[in-house]
């Protein structure tokens, strides 16, 4: 059995967290402790501004050490494009970098590759891009220096997984890589739906800080991953 975890997503831009919290606050440190003291093994960071600013993910790594000793697992994702930052993070705990646009940037990857682990990096594909030459290329690319884990990003927001995105899952399945989902997921049956289709876990976001998504009713889902 693979496991399966449900991730709490948290979108940061200028340091604060965006979009409707309800009443948990827009502090990004106590959204992500607000999780873990709800149970949450593994939190995602998202830094929105560093395509904006152009200087990267400058909240980050604070962000990171601010979890460093509470009992989740912490990944970043969000305009890590420097070697440097990437090295950064790691030093100051994150445990997992969701990397995107070095898939269509070879020697970015390689430079990518060469400062992290494969095994502690995960790259996001758009479930669109699939049949992005470069994309593809980059998938490989990256395959072949030993990261293993893809996030595919949706939309997954109706009560059900279409078949398109089932053949996409599949595919990577097929392939052996592990499969993570995330983007506007809703509904309680999609994600049972993806558990079910093989996949290791998905982040979340807005539906659950506005009540779409209960966390608590999510945990039900949730199965550690079986011993090696």
């Amino acid at each position: 059995m693979a496991g399966f975890e449900i991730v709490p997503a948290v979108p940061v831009a200028y340091g604060r967290v965006v979009g409707d919290v309800g009443g948990i606050g827009r502090n990004p440190l106590a959204v992500a402790w607000h999780w873990m003291a709800a149970g949450a093994r593994r939190v995602h960071f998202e830094e929105l501004s560093a395509p904006d600013t152009g200087r990267g993910p400058a909240t980050l790594p604070a962000l990171v050490l601010g979890c460093r000793q509470g009992p989740a697992r912490i990944q970043v994702g969000g305009g890590i494009r420097e070697s440097r930052v990437a090295r950064l993070l790691r030093a100051q705990g994150a445990d997992t970098l969701v990397l995107h646009r070095s898939l269509t940037d070879p020697d970015l990857l390689d430079e990518m590759l060469a400062a992290v682990r494969p095994e502690k990096v995960m790259v996001a594909v758009n479930l669109e891009e699939l049949d992005d030459r470069k994309i593809l290329a980059g998938l490989s690319r990256a395959w072949a220096q030993g990261v293993r884990r893809v996030l595919l990003v949706g939309p997954w927001m109706a009560p059900t997984v279409f078949p398109y995105q089932e053949a996409a899952i599949n595919r990577f399945l097929d392939e052996h890589w592990e499969v993570w989902a995330a983007g506007h997921l809703q509904h309680q049956k999609t994600i049972a739906r993806l558990k079910e289709l093989g996949v290791s876990g998905v982040m979340i976001g807005q539906a659950l800080y506005q009540g779409r998504l209960s966390f608590k009713d999510l945990m039900a889902l949730r199965e550690p991953p079986a011993a090696s």
